[in-house]
């Protein structure tokens, strides 16, 4: 699976787009001002950050949601098996 595009979540793509778009329709409004320059390079830098916090965070907790579950499925696997061996033990004893 390594080399392939994976899909980008769309919730994470609306909510990095309309940040950028927001602070790019804010900057270019004041782009004639030094002092605004910067604060919309700070803005733009700020809002980079946050999405890809945001991006990481959703990488993170789908990481641990499958963790989760694939104990979950080694223990019903198990539990399974121990079931399994019972039945056996009690159909030989007949």
């Amino acid at each position: 699976m390594a080399g392939k595009n994976k899909p980008i979540n769309p919730v994470v793509a609306a909510v990095a787009g309309a940040i950028v778009g927001g602070v790019a329709a804010a900057g270019a409004m004041t782009l004639s001002d030094e002092k605004n320059r910067e604060k919309i390079k700070n803005a733009f830098s700020n809002a980079k950050n946050k999405s890809m916090d945001y991006v990481e965070d959703v990488k993170r907790a789908a990481l641990d949601k499958k963790e989760e579950i694939a104990e979950r499925l080694a223990e019903a696997r198990e539990d399974a098996m121990d079931r399994a061996e019972d039945i056996k033990e009690v159909l030989t004893e007949e």
